[in-house]
């Protein structure tokens, strides 16, 4: 499977490259935050944190991708994961 760089800096395999169009930067660090901050804002846990938005978000991505793919509606077109992080 091939691996792409995102606009983080991670690497992730095809599958999710095309979700990272809906994901912005911006969204995954709200969210990273929020997480930090549910956890009693630890020390030295913000790329964990990090991780587990960019996991969150693309994995909502996916999912109105696919719903929006199986409808026949152009993924493009339907809501993102970066309106429901927001």
């Amino acid at each position: 499977m091939r691996k792409e760089r995102t606009k983080s800096g991670t690497s992730q395999s095809g599958e999710h490259a095309g979700t990272i169009d809906a994901i912005n930067r911006d969204a995954i660090e709200k969210l990273a935050y929020e997480y930090w901050l549910n956890r009693g804002c630890p020390v030295g846990s913000a790329e964990e944190d990090w991780i587990e938005a960019e996991r969150t978000l693309h994995a909502a991505a996916s999912t109105e991708q696919r719903a929006a793919a199986s409808s026949g509606v152009d993924p493009r077109k339907f809501g993102t994961a970066m309106k429901a992080a927001g």
